[in-house]
Parts: C-alpha cells; sequence; structure tokens
C-alpha cells in the first residue's frame, strides 16, 4: 500500500522533471531508497531522511508527512533542487 508520504513525493518528484536516482544520489541515499519510499514499501523512512527530502524538494515536513499547509509550486521545488546541485550530499 502506497503511503500519503510516499504519494506527496512522488508528486512532487516529477511534477519538479526530477528523476528518483537523481533524488537519491543528491540526498545521498541508496538509489533505491526514494522508489522504496514512493511504494510504500517503505513506509517511514525515519525524520532525517524525511527532512533531507523536503529540504531537497523544498516542501515543508508538515506537507510532506501530513500533507498540512500548501505544497512548493513547481517552481519552488526546482529552485529547491538546483541550489543543493553543488552542495556535499548528506549519508541518512
Amino acid at each position: 500500500m502506497v503511503t500519503p508520504l510516499g504519494q506527496r513525493l512522488r508528486q512532487l518528484r516529477t511534477s519538479a522533471g526530477i528523476a528518483a536516482d537523481e533524488l537519491s544520489e543528491r540526498g545521498g541515499f541508496s538509489h533505491s531508497l526514494v522508489s522504496h519510499i514512493e511504494t510504500g514499501q517503505i513506509a517511514n523512512p525515519g525524520a532525517r531522511t524525511t527532512a533531507r527530502l523536503a529540504e531537497l524538494l523544498g516542501a515543508s515536513l508538515d506537507w510532506l508527512i501530513a500533507g498540512a499547509g500548501s505544497p512548493p509550486t513547481v517552481e519552488q521545488s526546482r529552485a529547491a533542487f538546483d541550489r543543493h546541485r553543488q552542495a556535499p550530499a548528506q549519508a541518512s
């Protein structure tokens, strides 16, 4: 079963035109982590991983976890992701 967090993550990532493997690499995650979160194989990715995903995509934790508030626009997500292009990857 896909979790709401996984659904929101996939929606945000794909609308911003970001590949799952690119997000994984930029976040310092294993290449399968994003896919496993999006499909519900990992229902609770942990606080550090969730915070890093939110940061990379310009989303608030409240929105990514619970759908509270407004999602970032595609432009905001893309800009946040691009800002982290040169940033060193964080281990999860």
